[in-house]
């Protein structure tokens, strides 16, 4: 259990438990309220800082893919769903360019779902597997391919990934495989970066 404040740039976490409502001096036209988190999982720790750049109310799908048009379909998809995912929360794409620069990240911030594109970066799914078996709470990997099929989604499945969605990208399958991410991933570690 930790205690938050909702501010206008989004909840800030704190180390203590707080029991009762404290008074507030923030003053006229500023509330305070008293919200109870519960965490489950092995791996409980501090909140690390979310990404300065995402918006208060979102939850970050990182993405490795060169490829441009996918990140506005996945973002115009993310945009377009009425799904929210978390009280408030709605997903933004984090493009992420290189495989460095996606385990930096990992390393950096809890993501509960990486988005890793086969076809551009073939085997980069596997050293993301092997790398988030260091993280207190590895995201759920899924890869993107055009050549999606039976023997690859049992393969990625065999190693770990979370599952396969295939390209050109269809925004129900989008959605509903990222919901499911989202669901599997918050009831095994909790809340995520949500800035």
């Amino acid at each position: 259990m930790f205690h938050f404040t909702q501010a206008a740039d989004g909840a800030h976490f704190s180390d203590r438990i707080v029991i009762g409502f404290p008074p507030s001096a923030a003053g006229i036209g500023h509330q305070v309220s008293l919200g109870v988190v519960f965490r489950t999982g092995a791996n409980a720790g501090s909140v690390p800082e979310p990404y300065a750049s995402h918006p208060p109310g979102t939850i970050a799908v990182l993405s490795l893919s060169p490829s441009e048009t996918d990140h506005v379909v996945l973002a115009r998809t993310f945009r377009g769903s009425s799904l929210t995912l978390y009280p408030n929360c709605r997903l933004t794409l984090q493009p992420s360019p290189t495989l460095a620069s996606t385990l930096a990240a990992l390393r950096t911030h809890r993501i509960p779902i990486v988005l890793c594109d086969d076809d551009a970066y073939p085997e980069a799914w596997r050293e993301i597997l092997r790398a988030c078996k260091l993280l207190p709470a590895p995201p759920c990997v899924i890869v993107t391919s055009r050549r999606a099929g039976d023997g690859l989604w049992m393969e990625l499945l065999g190693e770990g990934a979370f599952d396969l969605l295939s390209k050109p990208f269809d925004p129900s399958d989008v959605m509903r495989i990222i919901h499911s991410a989202w669901v599997h991933w918050q009831n095994r570690y909790g809340l995520a970066d949500v800035a």
